[in-house]
C-alpha cells in the first residue's frame, strides 16, 4: 500500500460517537447510521466555528485487541460545542493516503488496511477526511498513527 508520511499538528473535534467492534456482523449498517444521524439529525450543520466544511469519520480508543473502538464523525472546530462530543486529535506522524471511489471502495481499503502488517501503526487514531460530498466519487485522505 502506497501511503506519504506526514506530520499533523492538534485539531480539536466535534461531532458525535459510538463504541463499534470489528466483530459486529452489523458494524457497516452502525456506522452507516451514525453518519446518516450526523446529517439527517442536523448535527453538522449545528457545528459552529468549522475550520473547514470536511467530515471526518475517526476511529480511536482501540481495546487491547484492537477489535473494538470509539468511532466519531466530527469536524474540526476553532472551539467548543456545547451538546457535541469533542475530541482532540493529538499531533504526530501519520500515514496519509488517498482513496477515490464510493463507500464500497473505502470498504475495501479498510479490508486491506486491517490486513496489511507492514504499516507501523500505533492504534491511536485513525481517521478518514471526505474532501467532497460526491457518494459515488469522493476523494478520501485517511490517516493512520504510525511509530
Amino acid at each position: 500500500m502506497n501511503y506519504e508520511i506526514v506530520n499533523l499538528e492538534e485539531k480539536v473535534l466535534v461531532g458525535i460517537k459510538e463504541r463499534c467492534s470489528n466483530l459486529d456482523e452489523k458494524l457497516g449498517e452502525k456506522i452507516g447510521k451514525l453518519w446518516m444521524d450526523f446529517y439527517e439529525k442536523g448535527i453538522y450543520s449545528e457545528i459552529m466555528g468549522k475550520v473547514n466544511g470536511k467530515a471526518i469519520g475517526l476511529y480511536t480508543n482501540y481495546s487491547e485487541n484492537k477489535m473494538e473502538y470509539d468511532t466519531y464523525v466530527v469536524c474540526e472546530v476553532e472551539e467548543e460545542n456545547k451538546n457535541l462530543e469533542k475530541i482532540v486529535l493529538k499531533k504526530g506522524k501519520y500515514a496519509k493516503f488517498m482513496v477515490n471511489g464510493n463507500m464500497e471502495d473505502i470498504q475495501k481499503f479498510w479490508v486491506e488496511v486491517w490486513n496489511d502488517r507492514s504499516i507501523p501503526r500505533t492504534f491511536k487514531y485513525d481517521f478518514e477526511e471526505y474532501q467532497n460530498d460526491d457518494m459515488e466519487n469522493m476523494e478520501v485522505h485517511v490517516y493512520l498513527s504510525i511509530e
